[in-house]
């Protein structure tokens, strides 16, 4: 963009609106005149959208249930999300602390560890990120280790 279109840009109020992508539920659709650094720019912010609601909407559901009881049926309705996708969203940002949530590491990384010990968390965190395990590389290797574990 060049600092003419940049300048007028910030100057109209109603330039920012007609520029400014358009989400909905089932679509993104670009703004006008919108050029490569912006495209960039727009693909990281959803990026950090699609990788962060979950641990975003467990953090709403651990605040509201702990202010104002469990209210999944409400919650639901708010979000769009079943019932049982929220107790489980809520159960894993209540069990993985956020010292220890890997933003490198997907959320269901994360979501197949939230049965272990912080400690046993961060060993298989740093596991996964050092050897790049894929959700389903991780949930092989903690079978295995459970089971000799339990051998």
């Amino acid at each position: 963009m060049t600092e003419a279109a940049a300048r007028e840009r910030s100057a109209s109020p109603d330039a920012a609106i007609r520029t400014a992508p358009n989400l909905s539920r089932v679509v993104w659709t670009h703004p006008d005149g919108m050029d490569y650094p912006e495209w960039i720019a727009a693909g990281r912010r959803l990026g950090v959208i699609g990788r962060g609601s979950q641990w975003w909407i467990g953090d709403w559901l651990l605040f509201g249930t702990a202010r104002f009881g469990e209210r999944y049926v409400e919650a639901s309705r708010v979000t769009g999300y079943d019932p049982k996708s929220l107790r489980n969203m809520r159960y894993v940002a209540s069990r993985v602390p956020v010292s220890l949530r890997r933003d490198n590491l997907r959320w269901s990384h994360h979501a197949l560890l939230a049965a272990l010990e912080p400690e046993e968390q961060e060993i298989w965190l740093d596991r996964a990120v050092n050897s790049r395990l894929s959700v389903a590389d991780l949930r092989g290797e903690l079978r295995t280790a459970m089971r000799r574990w339990r051998a």
